[in-house]
């Protein structure tokens, strides 16, 4: 019977409050109108696969995983699936942050007009390189797996680990530099929002809040997961078994992205309490149809000093009725919320 230490007892539970998570936000997006969500679906189920397939090993044999984990290829089979389903963890937040700039600068709805070309290309992009990987490491040893303390690495030549970490370096940087010109965008708006504070504002910004905080985490992850590789090619060491645990973190941080995603995108208004300043707060003395409707139209970014925050105030509809360009599953549950 496997012999399980406090370290694993908490990597499996914070695993599994994940993959909770996870689903539920899942179910949440099936029954939403997809417009981001459509690549935030797949960033989940890439989540939640790489999260399933991590537990096996660790539930089998426990604190005897170092030890016994290459007696069977269920080490290697784990490793190249999550190897798998983890290359596009890194091009689809990158997606998300192109999306947001170019909705914010230009208000171009790419993901409505090219979202099956540009999922296309990463998942053959996911095709290619994990095949190639497959073909590198056929030769090697145990195809270049070694067991580690909760679960099992890839071990990569020196020239594969230069093509892992150059592009992954260069997709956290763009992504943080474009992110943060849709902030200061963005500030803008949020300006002219305390002055003119609405339902439709409130959504809007709060949106783009939620992407720029999903983008600057990637960012930060990526970044991090980069440290223990750089330690280990420094000091020559290829070892991961015995009191190596420099990568322990990132399968830590690993485990966490599932109650991440949730927190900002799964969340109602009353739970987001990071997110407080971007959602609705009734301002004083306005007529409840202003609150309603007056709204601001987001316009292509000007920077010759029109910073595409003017106030446009709609005729009266039919029906309310809200065409974000940031729609999220929170924004629409806040949405039922003020109508009901």
């Amino acid at each position: 019977m496997p012999v399980y230490s406090p370290l694993v007892v908490v990597y499996v539970c914070v695993q599994l409050i994940s993959l909770s998570l996870l689903v539920t936000l899942i179910y949440i997006l099936i029954n939403t109108n997809p417009y981001f969500t459509r690549t935030i679906f797949q960033l989940c189920i890439c989540t939640l696969i790489t999260g399933l397939l991590s537990l096996p090993l660790i539930i089998i044999y426990g604190n005897s995983l170092l030890e016994r984990a290459l007696d069977t290829p269920l080490c290697i089979i784990q490793n190249k699936l999550v190897g798998f389903f983890k290359f596009p963890l890194k091009l689809l937040p990158a997606a998300l942050s192109i999306y947001l700039w170019l909705e914010t600068c230009y208000n171009y709805h790419i993901e409505d007009k090219y979202f099956w070309h540009i999922s296309g290309i990463i998942w053959g992009l996911t095709i290619l390189v994990n095949g190639i990987e497959l073909i590198v490491t056929s030769n090697e040893e145990n195809w270049g797996v070694r067991a580690a303390v909760l679960s099992c690495k890839q071990t990569p030549s020196y020239q594969a680990w230069l093509n892992y970490i150059i592009p992954t370096s260069v997709l956290a940087i763009t992504s943080t530099i474009i992110t943060v010109h849709s902030v200061t965008i963005l500030f803008r708006r949020w300006r002219n929002h305390t002055r003119n504070q609405n339902r439709y504002t409130a959504i809007t910004l709060g949106d783009a809040a939620r992407l720029v905080v999903f983008s600057f985490f990637y960012s930060f992850m990526i970044l991090a997961s980069l440290i223990p590789s750089i330690f280990l090619k420094i000091n020559n060491d290829h070892d991961l078994s015995g009191d190596n645990n420099k990568l322990t973190f990132i399968d830590f941080a690993s485990s966490t992205y599932g109650t991440i995603l949730f927190m900002i995108f799964g969340t109602t208004k009353k739970a987001a309490l990071f997110l407080p300043c971007c959602y609705y707060s009734p301002p004083k003395d306005r007529v409840a149809y202003v609150q309603d409707h007056e709204s601001i139209d987001l316009q292509p970014y000007n920077p010759g000093g029109n910073d595409g925050s003017s106030i446009n105030q709609p005729p009266l509809p039919d029906s309310p009725k809200i065409d974000s360009g940031f729609q999220s599953v929170s924004s629409r549950i806040t949405i039922i919320e003020q109508q009901a």
